[in-house]
């Protein structure tokens, strides 16, 4: 696993992730992404005590690489103490 690039935290608390793809062409218009490929780092979220996670993405096509939340390799999501 790689060293986390991005990390995202709260402690007792929310956090709440929304993204909408505004290209309606192409492949991988993801909404919300959490990539680790070339050029990319890990995600971490991280929610330490109470608190809620919510992530919401909208793709911006049918295509079927495109989605409306992509969590890719390295990914990790930890929720409570």
């Amino acid at each position: 696993m790689n060293t986390s690039g991005t990390a995202i935290s709260a402690v007792n608390g929310n956090i709440n992730i929304t993204g909408t793809a505004t290209d309606t062409t192409g492949t991988d218009q993801d909404g919300v992404r959490f990539e680790n490929s070339t050029g990319a780092q890990a995600t971490a979220v991280t929610i330490t005590g109470t608190g809620q996670l919510t992530i919401s993405g909208t793709a911006g096509n049918t295509d079927a690489t495109s989605t409306g939340i992509s969590l890719v390799d390295d990914t990790t999501i930890s929720l409570g103490s």
